[in-house]
């Protein structure tokens, strides 16, 4: 069983990019690639930036005397999100296929970690089968970020297009990061067994989650819809 559970990982990995783009207008979108690509590479920078500063041994510091390392973590993986802000509010986009551009640049930006997180777990689980249940714990982590890049994503390109609405999003990017990053903390295995525990939080908090996609998807079919000023 534990064998069969293998494939079943890799398929929960490749799910979401797979409904994500034959279920919407990606499909016919002809500069998925570019745009990906660019979300892609800010976050492998952003990335840098962050790994530069956690070597500065700054946050370490304050980790191990304020506030505990495993909340400085979630902090920094929470600032990197700066770069998704940073990419959605480039100018040079066609206006024509917004939810499209959105899309995109939550793939490109979620896939890096993704990458990396499953090779490490599939690579255990091969040299040890009794790490599946990490490996089908990290494939449904994975799930759970793709949605909340795309969460991040939605509300930082409202933030920059309805700045009457800042105040909100401000709140829902809260929310979001509380229902991302901070729980993602409280949940994390480290070097734990996975238990029932686990899987049964996992599912509270990407149930909440996806609730809160909702919420955003329908604010923003409504500003999409909106008359355009000229």
């Amino acid at each position: 069983m534990k064998v069969l559970q293998v494939p079943s990982c890799i398929s929960i990995i490749m799910a979401p990019y797979w409904i994500l783009y034959n279920q919407t207008f990606l499909r016919d979108n002809f500069n998925n690639i570019p745009i990906a690509f660019r979300a892609f590479g800010y976050y492998v920078l952003a990335t840098c930036v962050k790994v530069f500063i956690m070597v500065s041994g700054v946050p370490e510091l304050i980790g191990n005397y304020l506030v505990g390392e495993k909340l400085v973590i979630t902090i920094m993986d929470t600032m990197v999100l700066i770069g998704l802000a940073m990419v959605i509010r480039r100018k040079n986009y066609s206006k024509a296929n917004v939810s499209s551009i959105i899309l995109n640049n939550a793939l490109g930006w979620s896939l890096p970690k993704n990458i990396a997180t499953s090779l490490f777990e599939f690579v255990r689980c091969f040299n040890d089968l009794d790490y599946s249940n990490r490996f089908l714990f990290a494939a449904m982590q994975t799930n759970l970020h793709v949605l909340s890049t795309v969460v991040f994503a939605g509300l930082f390109f409202m933030w920059h297009h309805d700045k009457g609405r800042r105040f909100t999003y401000d709140i829902m990017i809260v929310i979001a990061t509380i229902l991302g990053p901070l729980m993602s903390m409280i949940n994390d295995v480290e070097d734990e067994e996975v238990t029932n525990g686990h899987f049964t939080f996992f599912l509270c908090q990407i149930v909440m989650t996806y609730f809160l996609a909702l919420v955003v998807r329908r604010q923003f079919n409504r500003i999409d819809e909106a008359p355009k000023s000229a």
